[in-house]
């Protein structure tokens, strides 16, 4: 799965009023520690180098060449389905990550908002043919307003997910390549 196989599958950001700093729905980074930060009033996803906004820390220890792709509001923009945030991966893992914030419900129905969000977008690369069956692959949900620690029990949900999607659907505010 490359950059240039997802450009020509899925396109580029379908969004007009776009307030990102590179107009494309796929950014790369190198960086050995950085922050993804949900985007604020219905904009797509970013990446900080400052701690202080951290929503999601992404740890790459070998400096790797990672791709973010800003999904929702960016990529999908428009589609009444929900889509999950974004999608980072390089050459041996994937993400599918939902930037969660618990205010406004319970933490359980933000949790069955994401997992949907997630399945969506994972339907709509299905759906694409986008196959990324040979990178190791997760679905992760991040609470970010959350201060507590985020438990990784869900049980039945997480046994659904796997067999659903073959993929590994966690609670986590970091994620390492």
């Amino acid at each position: 799965m490359t950059v240039n196989f997802l450009k020509k599958t899925l396109g580029e950001c379908k969004r007009a009023d776009s307030i990102c700093e590179n107009s494309t729905s796929y950014e790369t980074v190198s960086l050995t520690e950085f922050f993804v930060i949900d985007g604020a009033s219905g904009h797509p996803v970013r990446i900080s180098k400052d701690e202080n906004d951290n929503h999601l820390t992404v740890t790459n220890s070998k400096s790797s060449t990672l791709t973010l792709i800003k999904v929702d509001s960016c990529l999908i923009h428009g589609n009444k389905e929900k889509k999950c945030d974004c999608i980072l991966f390089n050459n041996k893992k994937i993400f599918f990550i939902e930037l969660s914030e618990r205010e406004g419900s319970s933490r359980k129905e933000k949790r069955n908002e994401a997992i949907k969000q997630l399945e969506n977008t994972l339907d709509i690369f299905k759906r694409n043919k986008v196959k990324f069956n040979h990178l190791e692959s997760t679905a992760i949900i991040c609470f970010w307003s959350i201060s507590r620690t985020i438990l990784t029990s869900m049980g039945e949900k997480k046994v659904a997910f796997k067999r659903k999607h073959n993929m590994y659907l966690k609670e986590e505010r970091i994620i390492r390549f």
